[in-house]
């Protein structure tokens, strides 16, 4: 018997776990606890879930795990990410900026 791990990318079982995977993981970025944190990670998630493979989404969820304020701070350059916490998804989060609003306010995250 071959492990989710094992099999192929092709497998449709394997398609299905990914495809869920990226569903819980856009919940979740919408749904952090601070109304900034929804804004900033629910639209990254819109924007580049879909193109993030099992080991990046694997970071998303690593990343999820941590306290908004701790997940703003590394974003912003406010504080050093502890180095389990250095990850291809924090430096996309990163580049990617501020969510965009059809007439919103930019807000510079960087404070500068």
């Amino acid at each position: 018997m071959t492990s989710a791990i094992d099999t192929p990318a092709s497998d449709p079982e394997q398609r299905d776990t990914v495809q869920e995977q990226r569903r819980r993981l856009r919940f979740r970025c919408w749904h952090r606890g601070t109304r900034e944190m929804d804004l900033i990670l629910g639209s990254f998630a819109d924007s580049h879930i879909a193109l993030l493979g099992p080991e990046e989404l694997d970071e998303l969820d690593r990343l999820l795990n941590a306290s908004d304020p701790d997940v703003y701070n590394w974003i912003t350059d406010r504080e050093e990410p502890p180095p389990e916490m250095r990850c291809g998804v924090l430096d996309r989060l990163k580049s990617a900026g501020p969510p965009s609003t059809p007439g919103a306010v930019t807000v510079n995250l960087r404070g500068a």
